[in-house]
């Protein structure tokens, strides 16, 4: 049993039930066509997916756990598991319908990278559906998690204080059905970004 997966369930399980479950389920029940998760960690959004609208579901990660395996998503549908690097993504351009990414961009090197390849393997109309954490606008919430972050991140491999929105709309998606939401130091966005 891998110990990494248990802390982080334990440790998000409060946002999840506060801030994150309705989210989720609204956002990944748009998803449809054929479909690229990255970063699927837990298994966490296998929950929410409408297995109707999807035709092919890949799912990447740098590595899989037990968890993963033996999700109980895993005997309703056919998935593809492939290895890899969000920054490289192994797949021809103009590939997937929907490309679903949450609370991943937090700990990729280089995120402007992985986006670009997002746009890249989306065909064109193709959506990514993200839930990501986000440095807050508050003046002294930014100032304490810019300096916490070179500690959080030994710990996590988790970045703090990433300004994730300002980069999707830099790779040039267009980004609908936006929020943002949550508290003090604790705040997400979610959307869905369009290649157009």
């Amino acid at each position: 049993m891998q110990l990494k997966p248990i802390i982080f369930n334990i440790f998000m399980k409060p946002f999840e039930q506060k801030a994150l479950h309705e989210r989720r389920s609204n956002l990944i029940s748009k998803v449809n066509g054929n479909v690229l998760e990255l970063g699927a960690g837990t298994g966490i959004n296998f929950n929410y997916y409408r297995n109707e609208k999807i035709s092919k579901l890949t799912i990447m990660d740098l590595e899989f756990n037990n968890i993963i395996k033996n999700h109980s998503f895993n005997k309703s549908m056919n998935i593809n598991y492939v290895e890899g690097n969000a920054e490289n993504i192994p797949f021809p351009d103009n590939t997937f319908d929907s490309v679903v990414s949450t609370l991943i961009y937090c700990s990729i090197d280089n995120p402007e990278l992985a986006l670009s390849e997002v746009f890249r393997v989306l065909k064109p109309g193709g959506r990514m559906y993200f839930i990501e954490h986000v440095l807050p606008k508050k003046g002294h919430y930014r100032k304490l998690l810019n300096r916490l972050n070179g500690v959080w991140k030994m710990i996590g491999k988790c970045n703090v204080n990433r300004e994730t929105l300002k980069l999707i709309q830099k790779t040039n998606f267009k980004v609908v059905d936006f929020e943002r939401f949550g508290k003090a130091c604790f705040i997400f966005i979610k959307g869905i970004g369009i290649k157009e």
